[in-house]
């Protein structure tokens, strides 16, 4: 990431005032060749995570779809910044939309064991009246029934 991404994203620390937040958010809102992959939780930057979910969130489908997979990791824990916002986010997507990263973020819960993320997943069957026909693998959708 280039010097000048960088300190813009670090604009958007909580620690920052809110008129350098705002003034850096226009700047990421406005840019057309922003690569939006390194809005996704930026490791080196936790403190800026919750501006980074509110840009992407005001960017969003079909501009964001390429980060689609980094907002479902975004949910493996709902304590960290932005979380809650990127998982009611999440549900407002078309379900045709939504189905594949979806299925590949369960795929990765279970690969990693993680049974709190996979419990985050769950509380998407509901809002999209998930069945077993929405599913490319109904292996996927007995795990989805379980109970975490």
């Amino acid at each position: 990431m280039d010097k000048y991404y960088k300190n813009l994203i670090s604009q958007l620390s909580w620690n920052c005032s809110e008129e350098v937040q705002s003034q850096a958010m226009k700047k990421l809102l406005s840019d057309k060749k922003l690569d939006y992959r390194i809005l996704v939780m930026p490791e080196w930057k936790k403190d800026c995570w919750l501006n980074c979910a509110k840009v992407l969130i005001k960017i969003g489908y079909p501009d964001i779809k390429d980060v689609l997979d980094g907002l479902f990791e975004w949910i493996q824990d709902m304590n960290w910044p932005g979380s809650k916002l990127v998982f009611r986010y999440l549900k407002t997507l078309p379900k045709n939309v939504f189905m594949c990263h979806y299925q590949k973020a369960i795929r990765e819960a279970l690969k990693q064991n993680d049974d709190t993320w996979l419990y985050y997943l769950t509380l998407f069957m509901e809002p999209f009246a998930l069945s077993i026909n929405d599913f490319s693998d109904p292996n996927l959708y007995a795990v989805m029934c379980k109970d975490y």
